[in-house]
C-alpha cells in the first residue's frame, strides 16, 4: 500500500511539474510570436516612413531640378548659387518623423547595429536637409528684403549687386552639401 502511496505521490508531482513547464512553454512560445509580430509591425512602419520621404523628396527635387535646362555654367561648372535659389522658391515637402521618434527606444531591440547606423545616418541628413532648406529661404527672404529697402531709397542697382552678393556668398558653401544630401536621401534604399 504505501508502494502505491508513493507511486502516486510521485505521478501527481510529476504530472504538476509537467502540466507548470508545458504552461511556461507555452507562454514562451505566445510571447515570442507576439514579440516578433511587434518587431515586424515596427520595421514595417519605419520602412513606410523613410519610403514615403524619400518619395516627397523625389519629387520636391524633381520640381528643383526642372525649373532650368541646364545647371551647368559653359565653363561645365554646377550652377548651386541657383540651385539654392531654387531650391528655396519650391516648397519644402513634409517630412515626418513620428514612427522613428516615438520607438526610438524599440528601435535598439529590432535592428542590428549596421542597420541602426544606416537608419540613425538617413534620418540626420533628413535633419540636414531641411535646416540648410530653412537657410536658403532665410537668405533669400533677406536678399528680398535688401533689394526692397534699396528700390525704396532710390538705390535699387546698388540693392541688387549687394544683395546677390551677400546671397550668392552665403549660399555658395552649403549647397553643395545640400545637393549632395537630397542625393544620398533620394537613392536611399529600405532594406534593412
Amino acid at each position: 500500500m504505501e508502494e502505491q502511496e508513493v507511486t502516486r505521490a510521485i505521478t501527481t508531482i510529476s504530472a504538476v511539474i509537467l502540466g507548470f513547464c508545458l504552461g511556461q512553454i507555452s507562454d514562451w512560445i505566445k510571447s515570442t510570436k507576439a514579440l516578433r509580430k511587434k518587431e515586424k509591425s515596427l520595421r514595417q512602419l519605419i520602412t513606410l516612413e523613410i519610403e514615403n520621404n524619400v518619395l516627397e523628396i523625389k519629387h520636391y527635387w524633381n520640381k528643383v531640378l526642372g525649373s532650368s535646362d541646364s545647371w551647368e555654367t559653359e565653363d561645365g561648372d554646377f550652377r548651386f548659387v541657383q540651385l539654392a535659389e531654387e531650391a528655396a522658391n519650391n516648397p519644402f515637402p513634409f517630412l515626418s518623423t513620428d514612427v522613428w521618434k516615438a520607438n526610438l527606444g524599440e528601435i535598439a531591440s529590432v535592428y542590428s547595429v549596421t542597420e541602426l547606423n544606416k537608419l540613425w545616418y538617413f534620418q540626420k541628413n533628413l535633419e540636414r536637409l531641411s535646416s540648410l532648406y530653412i537657410f536658403f529661404s532665410e537668405a533669400k527672404d533677406e536678399r528680398n528684403e535688401t533689394n526692397r529697402f534699396h528700390d525704396v531709397n532710390n538705390g535699387a542697382g546698388i540693392g541688387d549687386i549687394i544683395s546677390m552678393y551677400d546671397f550668392s556668398d552665403s549660399i555658395r558653401e552649403y549647397a553643395p552639401e545640400y545637393k549632395s544630401l537630397v542625393e544620398k536621401i533620394i537613392t536611399f534604399k529600405c532594406n534593412v
